[in-house]
């Protein structure tokens, strides 16, 4: 059985089948960053420069199967399919002259010590705003978005900055 899906984000349903030893073999691979920790995964599927066997072997739970070169293969479209969004400055409340500060980190990675840099940058750059985009859905759907947004907020009222410099987009399906 091949598990083609990150099982080492958060906690989800693929994760809980992950668990279990459903099939003789289980696999996955570099779509889960690192070792799943879990035995009942027998293999991860890797690749010689990105985790090469003799170095790295002792932190993977599950025996490396390494093909030649990185591991990573990615087979791009011909032609790139239109983008279904047009982000605009004049969306977001910027003009032309505005410093738009933008950020994809993931939401369980923005912790509070981040908070309190973006919003020092803010308050030290004026007409500036914070553009996010932390809820990525290949991660998780259980992102807590509205206590994410008041806890901004809060930080951002703190160093006496106007929540309107904050704007955060939901994912879009994709």
């Amino acid at each position: 059985l091949f598990i083609g899906s990150n099982i080492t984000a958060t906690i989800k349903n693929s994760t809980l089948l992950a668990i279990h030893k459903l099939a003789r073999i289980q696999i996955t691979s570099i779509n889960s960053p690192t070792t799943t920790g879990m035995h009942s995964i027998d293999y991860y599927i890797s690749g010689k420069i990105t985790a090469p066997t003799e170095t790295t072997q002792e932190h993977y739970t599950e025996k490396l199967a390494n093909l030649e070169d990185s591991g990573l293969c990615f087979r791009y479209a011909i032609a790139e399919p239109p983008s279904g969004v047009k982000p605009i400055r004049s969306s977001w409340g910027a003009t032309d002259q505005t410093t738009i500060f933008i950020s994809g980190a993931n939401f369980y990675k923005i912790i509070p010590e981040m908070r309190e840099t973006w919003a020092k940058i803010l308050a030290k750059v004026p007409n500036s705003i914070l553009v996010l985009y932390p809820f990525n859905p290949n991660w998780t759907n259980s992102y807590r978005f509205a206590p994410f947004i008041k806890q901004m907020r809060s930080v951002l009222k703190r160093h006496g900055i106007d929540s309107k410099r904050l704007v955060v987009i939901k994912a879009l399906p994709s």
